[in-house]
């Protein structure tokens, strides 16, 4: 087991280690393809250097102007980092959360407020429900006597 350990920790600063579970291909006698490094342009305004392999649709594009990363879907990249769109959905879900929770809210106000009129005309559900029984019964006591 310290053997595995010492093989893990040695590798994880290199591009072989990526997870713990794949360290078992490496050692397998069967050899893994490697995939050849990406030539996809690295994002403008990036710091990090992570390369822009993401391809956003128009909706994402929207969302990308929507937060303010960009000023027009023009001037969106064809190629974005999956940390910018990780980041601008994360912004847009915290977004309609937020107009979810003014909605609900305001749905509540208008519940009172015709709870509050309806209650003034005199009207309420126990009239509504006493009121739809006696129906029900007369409807039922002249099928009965037909």
């Amino acid at each position: 087991m310290s053997l595995v350990r010492n093989i893990r920790t040695a590798l994880r600063g290199t591009l072989a280690y990526k997870s713990p579970i794949s360290w078992t291909r490496l050692l397998s006698s069967t050899p893994t393809p490697v995939k050849p490094e990406s030539s996809k342009p690295i994002s403008e305004g990036s710091d990090t250097g992570v390369r822009a392999i993401h391809k956003p649709d128009n909706l994402e594009k929207k969302f990308l102007v929507w937060t303010g990363k960009y000023k027009s879907v023009e001037e969106v990249p064809e190629y974005v980092s999956p940390q910018v769109m990780e980041r601008t959905r994360n912004k847009i879900r915290i977004k309609v959360a937020n107009i979810m929770v003014c909605l609900t809210i305001l749905g509540c106000i208008g519940a009172i407020y015709s709870g509050k009129k309806a209650a003034e005309s005199g009207e309420s559900v126990e009239k509504m429900n006493l009121d739809w029984h006696k129906k029900y019964n007369e409807d039922a006591a002249k099928s009965a006597s037909k």
